[in-house]
């Protein structure tokens, strides 16, 4: 928790724990996830369009793109050259 006077808590994992142990409310504990799940998509969103701008960021390498995946240059780069351990 990062507040001990206020107990506020940002990982939805800790309001389970809070919940649970009784230290919240269920009502509580739903307010507490619609805040913590919203300011992970409005931070995501704060980054991608900060770094969006960025000559280093590419939608294709860091498997945004729609055709990203198992073809992506950054995955066939890790797995290049390696060989199954598996043996017939």
């Amino acid at each position: 928790m990062i507040g001990p006077i206020s107990g506020s808590h940002v990982n939805p994992a800790v309001t389970v724990g809070a919940l649970l142990t009784g230290r919240i409310a269920p009502a509580e504990a739903v307010g507490y996830w619609i805040a913590q799940f919203a300011g992970g998509i409005v931070g995501a969103l704060v980054l991608w369009g900060s770094f969006s701008t960025s000559p280093f960021y590419h939608r294709t390498i860091t498997g945004l793109a729609p055709t990203a995946g198992a073809s992506s240059p950054s995955f066939t780069s890790a797995w290049a050259g390696r060989s199954s351990s598996r043996s017939s």
